[in-house]
């Protein structure tokens, strides 16, 4: 695919030109070449479902099934796009972060509302970027270990950094998601704890832990943190903020 290719010689650019493969991303969405060439219905491409309904329910005598190797290549290009759009949110966040920072700025509701938009976005399109990110390939793709080594700890670092800001700012399920990413990474199959330890950024990482859960020991007389019922979600996965409650 010759838009993955471009989107990988951009990423790859000594400069990291990311802004050239946002750009590209942006023009050319999986979801609309899906919805171009196999005449798929995706109401909206921030549901990333849509991609695994299509692979496991795509048969061979179906003339919208692109074949093995080109459902790979469009996995990759997928990934890819999840990571770029991932890195986009999480600068907007950053400069939103030193604005909320600067104790002459102004922020209402809107701003606010804005921030919490973005930190979804993140969300949703960092899961492929955590489980087995560029990890399969039709042929050995030494360029993917290269992008691999290159992006996944600066994400994973930066996701931790937003989900602290946002669990600090607009609500404390955040600092829940923190705990829940550092149980991920720590799982057997993780590929990403070996990423991390062969970039030597291991202990921020671990530092970058120990303050959201620094973050989440709060009196249990503190209205701003609180000590209400944790969502569905974090209850359903083990995790409660009043674990975290400490009396005075």
């Amino acid at each position: 695919m010759c838009v993955l290719e471009a989107l990988l010689t951009d990423l790859q650019t000594e400069a990291y030109n990311l802004h050239a493969a946002r750009a590209l991303s942006e023009r050319v969405r999986c979801a609309d070449i899906f919805r171009a060439k196999a005449g798929v219905t995706i109401a909206e491409d921030t549901d990333l479902s849509w991609f695994s309904d299509f692979d496991a329910n795509a048969s061979m005598d179906d003339d919208a099934y692109e074949g093995p190797r080109d459902m790979v290549t469009a996995r990759n290009y997928l990934e890819l796009e999840c990571m770029i759009r991932v890195l986009d949110s999480m600068e907007t966040v950053a400069s939103s972060q030193e604005i909320a920072q600067d104790p002459t700025s102004k922020m209402n509701r809107e701003f606010w509302v804005h921030i919490g938009q973005e930190i979804k976005q993140i969300k949703i399109f960092v899961e492929p970027c955590l489980r087995g990110w560029l990890r399969e390939s039709i042929d050995d793709e030494e360029d993917f270990e290269i992008l691999r080594d290159m992006y996944l700890p600066e994400t994973v670092l930066g996701y931790v950094s937003v989900l602290h800001f946002a669990g600090t700012n607009l609500s404390r399920e955040n600092l829940l998601e923190c705990m829940e990413l550092a149980a991920t990474i720590a799982e057997k199959d993780s590929d990403i704890a070996s990423v991390l330890m062969r970039s030597g950024r291991m202990k921020e990482l671990v530092e970058g832990f120990a303050n959201c859960s620094k973050a989440l020991a709060v009196s249990a007389a503190d209205k701003k943190g609180g000590v209400g019922a944790s969502s569905k979600k974090m209850r359903e996965l083990g995790w409660s903020r009043e674990l975290w409650s400490v009396k005075r």
